[in-house]
């Protein structure tokens, strides 16, 4: 009793404290609502678990907001005229727990927080307050994996919201119900609600809302492969992102444009994607949640770009179980393809063997067998090969739409026949070799069946290009007949993606060719040791292990000579960037901290068009497909410091 008296002694000094400031302080407000609560002073716990709630969502102490928000709900049934005391309506308090479920990564309880309020709301309420909810159950029993809960919140939304007339309601069901079109693998079903999100967002002016549905058109359109029309939409997309905006949404939107720019060959405008919307979750308190997607983004371009031992610190929390569990399984499949590059095949193993082989979600499934590929083929375990990839043309090519990772499965798939076929051909086994060649040319014809679609949409993009003219190359190889002239382009475009293993992997096999085909020894030479300088640079151990072996074989000695001519790779500048001028480098560090053309003349006092002008000659010395990108190499290059 004396300890409760104590209590209800604090609370009431706490209060006046409360009463008396104009700025609310979220550890006054916490310990008011504690020392109410233990001096069993119910309605002033509930009164001030309700205002220490919203002082700690403004802290961004989002776990804090949860328990209080949790306790508030306990205590509202023993308080009479609970809803006058707390400021808010049931629904609503119960509402704002699931959104602090989610932001704290507890999609289970966010989803059960949700279909709660959403129960007790009548179902001829204004769809305004109800259609914001079915956002966050839609998300939620996603990150859960209650994929059809989650598709029944989009379907209700679009059913509440898609009146004739245009509105931004009717704008954001669409684009709801579009991602989740997107989830379950109907690319088109989704790009037609991602267009029509867009247009009536633009009718109705909502910049935001545009933006986010033009970054998930974006990914989907990368995804089905079509990357001319996916990177205006990366590039419009991030221009029309307003000033200030740091929503929830938001962050999600620069994981799409991570995706998509990934998809398109555009490997650094994808980290500096992906490291935005880590920025942003982590500032506003998302990383639990957003964050761990925003970082599997960034590991996959670190991948892409060679920069093996940069993703392994951005990797660590993921793996560790910081995110939702597709997320998790995300990183793992990119971390275990590092693992293959560097050698690490045990790791390798211990981060992907406890995938399910019989996969349910369509996208993680081609994702995922791109490293199953990967790592069989570094083991030489063809049988492993087969099965993989004709699980992927099933799932991803027969019976589900295109996903252009399947591009890459096929890609390493017939990769695998070549190794298996030249080694077939030296312990002269005849029936393997025509084994391997046949699996080769059934996939090559398959991965050539796949561009038709993409081609007559604006193109697939060069990194998609550069997949298939390195299948066909590996084709040849695989027939005994590997081209020198095929390998030299392999090379070229390899190059002019920044790609530093591929490159390095592509001017091994130019060697090799020459070398077999008793053609120019010097020029073999030279790619020998621009792969292999490249290989040891960025750590790619096994295939630094390849080139030694060839290069011993071939008595090519390895150290770099005066008349190599450099490579193209990750670790090298591209041409031009030492003449960038003062001015181009104060417009790419404006443009690298998000600006607009147009606030960038703003700043600097010129024209819109002569700033578009300065951004152009950027791109083209940098040989940047974007001005991000542009601003992303030369900040990598040291040249904004």
């Amino acid at each position: 009793a004396e300890r409760a008296q104590v209590h209800g002694r604090l609370a009431d000094h706490l209060g006046g404290l409360l009463d008396a400031r104009d700025v609310t302080d979220p550890s006054i407000v916490a310990d008011f609502a504690f020392h109410a609560y233990r001096a069993h002073d119910l309605p002033r716990a509930l009164e001030g678990s309700v205002r220490a709630l919203r002082a700690l969502v403004e802290a961004v102490a989002y776990r804090e907001a949860l328990a209080h928000a949790e306790r508030a709900l306990e205590l509202w049934p023993l308080v009479d005229d609970a809803r006058t005391r707390a400021g808010v309506d049931h629904p609503e308090l119960v509402a704002r727990a699931g959104r602090l479920a989610m932001a704290v990564n507890r999609p289970e309880h966010a989803m059960a927080f949700t279909q709660l309020a959403l129960a007790e709301l009548d179902p001829l309420e204004d769809p305004d307050r109800q259609v914001p909810l079915l956002a966050v159950l839609q998300w939620s029993a996603w990150a859960a994996g209650a994929y059809r809960v989650s598709q029944e919140a989009a379907e209700r939304a679009y059913a509440l919201g898609s009146s004739s007339r245009p509105t931004r309601l009717k704008a954001q069901v669409a684009w709801m119900l579009g991602v989740s079109s997107w989830w379950e693998g109907r690319q088109v079903a989704s790009a037609t609600l991602l267009d029509e999100a867009m247009t009536i967002a633009e009718i109705v002016d909502d910049r935001a809302l545009w933006a986010d549905a033009a970054a998930s058109l974006a990914h989907t359109l990368a995804d089905a492969g079509q990357a001319g029309r996916a990177t205006i939409l990366i590039d419009r997309s991030a221009e029309a992102v307003p000033e200030g905006d740091h929503r929830f949404a938001r962050v999600d939107a620069e994981s799409d444009r991570s995706v998509a720019s990934l998809a398109c060959g555009r490997f650094a405008a994808a980290e500096h994607f992906g490291r935005l919307g880590l920025e942003l979750a982590s500032r506003y308190g998302w990383d639990e949640s957003l964050g761990s997607h925003s970082r599997a983004c960034i590991v996959d371009a670190l991948f892409e770009l060679g920069r093996y031992e940069d993703a392994e610190p951005i990797a660590r929390p993921v793996l560790a179980g910081t995110g939702s569990h597709h997320s998790i399984r995300w990183m793992a499949a990119t971390m275990a393809r590092v693992a293959v590059a560097q050698g690490r095949l045990d790791e390798a193993h211990r981060l992907i063997d406890g995938f399910d082989p019989q996969w349910v979600d369509w996208h993680e499934d081609a994702f995922a067998a791109v490293t199953v590929v990967d790592l069989a083929r570094a083991e030489g375990r063809f049988a492993v090969v087969i099965s993989a990839i004709d699980a992927a043309i099933d799932g991803v090519i027969t019976r589900g739409e295109f996903n252009a990772l399947a591009w890459g499965v096929l890609g390493s798939g017939i990769g695998a026949c070549a190794d298996r076929a030249v080694l077939a051909r030296h312990r002269r086994r005849p029936a393997e070799v025509e084994d391997a060649v046949t699996y080769a040319e059934r996939w090559l014809g398959t991965l050539r069946s796949t561009f038709d679609g993409p081609r007559a949409e604006g193109g697939a993009g060069p990194f998609a290009d550069a997949i298939l003219a390195t299948a066909e190359a590996e084709t040849r190889r695989a027939e005994g007949s590997s081209d020198p002239e095929a390998w030299a382009d392999v090379v070229e475009r390899w190059a002019e993606l920044a790609h530093p293993f591929q490159t390095a992997y592509a001017r091994l096999r130019l060697a090799e060719a020459l070398l077999e085909g008793k053609g120019d020894r010097a020029i073999a030479e030279a790619a020998l040791r621009q792969a292999h300088e490249v290989a040891l640079s960025i750590g790619a151990a096994a295939l630094q292990a390849e080139i030694e072996a060839l290069a011993s074989a071939a008595r090519v000695d390895l150290a770099p000579t005066q008349g190599d001519r450099p490579g193209k790779g990750a670790q090298e500048a591209p041409a031009g960037t030492s003449i960038l001028t003062a001015r181009e480098q104060g417009v790419l560090r404006l443009v690298a901290d998000g600006h607009t053309n147009r606030e960038i003349g703003d700043r600097l006092f010129i024209s819109e068009k002569t700033v578009s002008v300065h951004v152009s000659n950027a791109m083209k010395k940098l040989g940047a497909l974007s001005r991000y990108e542009a601003a992303a190499t030369a900040d990598r290059l040291g040249l904004l410091a």
